[in-house]
């Protein structure tokens, strides 16, 4: 088994990555560093041979709020053929199943040296010459500060991700796809919608689709959010400011924190919810939404697109998708939490006379 089948392997263990083949890590591989040979043989441009050098010792943080971004970050290790991994697990039950796709790559030798614990190298820090660090802003921050000024170092931060519904989508479909992407992972990570424009439609009408939707939506295939004590201080004071700002509260039955939909009376966004509250925003055109979005931008992860809506420049996302989708990336997406493969080795390059 070679290392595409392998890694393809692992990876269809895994929900939503049971279609990888071989063939798609060939060509992301291919794409990326110009021939499936750049590791051993090389590019030979005119009279010079570019080889692609692995990365010899990688730092992996991984985020406890999901495996998906980890799983992505060993697989592609595994593709440049890195020697030494050293595994920063999260204390999460992420852990488990990050230690799982590890073993799976290291029984099949693709690392020649890995190691997994919750506690950091601290007396090595220096000699990782990659570092991926998955985690909130101040995480990111910290690692950056700590880490060789000569290493690659690659930080995956907080980002945001928004829905844009257009007026002629604003129906019963549209509204399901939007609340399955909320409901897939617990509405965690930064694929999930935090929020949604309607574009010059009726943004009341639509809220109202998506609270029958989250109440026909049977939860026994997603996860339910945690409702501890901060969690439930967050989705009770967002009804209660939206209530103040004049915005229109759905809820389920019983008045539970299961799920909230806001037919939000303000445009702009001033906070980020999550726990299942999706805020139901209106904007008149594409030109007002990239003003009242440039605060955010540079923030902005994946935009859900309705079926009638055209993707808008100009809002500083790197990815754009079908709403119900967004929590389903591509393979070949090499942005927040998908590295590039080329940011993973290094060039060198023998000049021939």
């Amino acid at each position: 088994m070679d290392k595409f089948s392998a890694v393809a392997q692992m990876l269809r263990n895994f929900s939503g990555w049971t279609n990888v083949t071989a063939d798609d890590l060939r060509t992301l591989f291919c794409t990326e560093l110009g021939a499936e040979t750049a590791l051993e043989e090389g590019i030979l441009l005119k009279n010079c041979r570019r080889v692609a050098i692995p990365p010899q010792s990688v730092l992996l943080v991984c985020a406890g709020t999901l495996p998906q971004p980890s799983w992505q970050a060993l697989a592609r290790l595994a593709l440049v053929e890195a020697k030494n991994v050293f595994i920063k697990l999260p204390n999460t039950s992420c852990a488990e199943q990050i230690v799982e796709a590890a073993q799976w790559l290291v029984q099949r030798g693709l690392f020649s040296n890995l190691e997994a614990s919750q506690d950091l190298p601290d007396e090595r820090i220096h000699e990782f010459d990659v570092v991926i660090v998955y985690g909130n802003n101040d995480t990111i921050a910290h690692f950056r500060q700590r880490v060789s000024c000569n290493a690659v170092f690659i930080g995956y931060g907080e980002k945001i991700s928004i829905a844009i519904v257009n007026r002629r989508d604003v129906n019963m479909q549209t509204a399901t796809n939007l609340v399955k992407d909320v409901l897939t992972n617990g509405h965690r990570g930064c694929l999930a919608p935090h929020l949604c424009f309607v574009c010059a439609g009726d943004s009341k009408l639509f809220a109202q689709y998506c609270a029958r939707a989250f109440s026909e939506q049977s939860l026994d295939n997603f996860l339910n959010p945690s409702h501890d004590i901060f969690a439930a201080a967050c989705v009770y004071t967002t009804r209660q400011t939206e209530t103040a700002l004049g915005s229109e509260i759905f809820l389920p039955e019983d008045g539970s924190l299961l799920w909230t939909v806001v037919a939000s009376r303000t445009k702009e966004l001033t906070h980020i919810p999550l726990h299942n509250v999706i805020l139901i925003k209106y904007c008149s055109c594409c030109e007002e939404l990239i003003e009242l979005l440039k605060p955010w931008r540079g923030s902005i992860s994946t935009v859900g697109l309705s079926n009638h809506q055209s993707p808008i420049q100009g809002l500083g996302a790197t990815r754009f998708c079908s709403v119900g989708q967004m929590q389903q990336p591509s393979l070949f997406w090499t942005q927040d939490g998908f590295c590039s493969l080329q940011k993973l080795v290094t060039w060198i390059s023998y000049e021939m006379s």
